[in-house]
């Protein structure tokens, strides 16, 4: 099993996945599997316990956010990519979205992961500056964060967004079979005519 190494941490690929290690044996194999899969840097960061939620929101010429949709992650991949969760409405979170892009003077799209710890509050573990894989459910939550970065991008006015909370999403996968002929087709020519069963 190995040393402990003291309290536990994340490893995280430089572009996704992230592990929970508590050995020295654990963090050189996760530390391995890692940069095999994704290179290098490696992120280590403090194992933070609590409720997880992401932030994507989108900030005008002005470093205001205009739109900010708060989800609280409640379906993982065993890597930790998100697969699944709600809208909630947070003002907490939504102002530390709004502090997040006056005090940097940001602009455009962003997201930010957070987790409510049960006594430390609200802790900021991850900013990317785009928007998350998890985007389309702003739209159905009634705050379409991609369309207002576009009208911003063009110059146009974008009235405040409120998402709706309470709206669900959860990602999912489908097996799509066709006749080896038209896999070729696609391999050579980029595209399968006709349809597929």
């Amino acid at each position: 099993m190995g040393a402990e190494l003291g309290p536990r941490f994340v490893l995280k690929g430089p572009v996704a996945d992230a592990r929970v290690v508590r050995t020295e044996a654990e963090a050189r194999a996760v530390a391995r599997r890692l940069a095999g899969t994704w290179g290098f840097p490696l992120i280590a960061q403090e194992f933070i316990e609590g409720e997880e939620f992401g932030i994507a929101a989108v900030a005008n010429q002005g470093h205001q956010v205009v739109g900010a949709v708060v989800v609280r992650k409640e379906i993982r991949t065993l890597n930790g990519n998100t697969w699944g969760g709600s809208v909630v409405r947070d003002r907490g979170l939504e102002a530390l979205a709004s502090r997040f892009a006056e005090t940097l003077g940001w602009v455009g799209p962003f997201e930010l992961e957070v987790i409510r710890h049960p006594r430390r509050g609200a802790i900021l573990i991850e900013v990317n500056p785009r928007f998350p894989g998890w985007i389309y459910l702003s739209a159905a939550a009634g705050a379409n964060l991609p369309w207002a970065a576009v009208r911003l991008a063009r110059g146009e006015r974008v009235s405040a967004l409120a998402a709706r909370a309470r709206t669900f999403y959860t990602r999912m996968a489908w097996d799509v079979t066709a006749p080896m002929d038209r896999m070729a087709a696609l391999a050579v020519d980029g595209k399968v005519g006709g349809r597929v069963e």
